[in-house]
């Protein structure tokens, strides 16, 4: 009889009576082994961006039947991992990728994204992909960094908290502005600059920051941001700065269209 796969992990089933006397090959290398991957193997995949398509194969080892999957690489624009349609699987994704740009796991259907420098648990029913999260409740004490994949907290109440604060330096020319790096990040003019901005929430959702620009001893230095980016501010007019040398503006600025209109207001001649 010839030889039939399981449908999700592709292990191999044997018909009956065959490979009489060799039959444990098969087993071995077609299911024991597969299974072992299935359960604790890891897939390492090297990524620069756009699209890498695992293959699934019948009966022999593959880069879709693993447990983990390690991604790295130092992206030059967004990449996608597509897995096969019409079968389910789950996954414990490693984002160890570098550069400004997203990381998205796929089927074809519904997607999800996965944060760098994170480790996420997730599923394909075939059709979509699906993060695992906890929809109880969530108490006590936490130490290090927790990625919460979009969990919605709703009506929170916060005794204090804090912001993570970058401080970029001194800038100049044209520079990416990475909203992941904090919501409150500085930098000094030290000649006329644009700014880029990268990583910043997607359409439908609001992202905002607050940006301290110094000029340097010089001053009469310009902050624009790329053409991408239509800067709406109270009256019209544009973003001017403060030219004095040494001089320190406060500027606030939210989106929610993908960093494609930001309204900003800016706060003037800190000394």
């Amino acid at each position: 009889m010839t030889a039939t796969y399981s449908t999700n992990l592709r292990l191999i089933e044997q018909g009956t009576g065959d490979n009489s006397g060799t039959w444990g090959a098969d087993l071995n290398t077609g299911m024991i082994a597969l299974i072992d991957t299935a359960v604790s193997g890891i897939t390492s995949i090297s990524t620069t961006g756009g699209t890498y398509t695992m293959t699934p194969q019948d009966g022999v080892a593959d880069d879709t039947r693993s447990a983990i999957l390690e991604v790295t690489g130092v992206l030059a624009s967004n990449a996608t991992i597509l897995a096969p349609s019409g079968v389910s699987k789950t996954y414990i994704v490693s984002n160890a990728t570098t550069g400004s740009h997203t990381l998205t796991m796929s089927v074809g259907g519904g997607t999800i994204t996965i944060s760098q420098g994170s480790v996420s648990l997730c599923y394909t029913d075939g059709t979509n992909f699906y993060s695992v999260g906890n929809n109880g409740g969530l108490e006590g004490n936490a130490t290090g960094n927790i990625y919460m994949g979009g969990f919605l907290f709703d009506d929170p109440l916060v005794q204090a908290y804090e912001e993570v604060y970058n401080p970029i330096g001194n800038v100049s020319g044209s520079i990416n502005l990475t909203y992941g790096n904090g919501n409150v990040q500085s930098l000094t003019l030290t000649g006329d600059t644009v700014i880029t901005l990268a990583g910043w929430p997607a359409s439908g959702k609001s992202g905002s920051m607050m940006l301290r620009v110094t000029q340097n001893g010089t001053g009469g230095y310009a902050l624009t941001f790329a053409g991408g980016s239509t800067v709406v501010v109270p009256g019209g007019g544009g973003l001017v700065l403060t030219g004095t040398a040494g001089s320190t503006d406060l500027v606030m600025f939210e989106s929610d269209n993908g960093g494609t209109t930001l309204y900003m207001a800016v706060l003037k001649n800190f000394q």
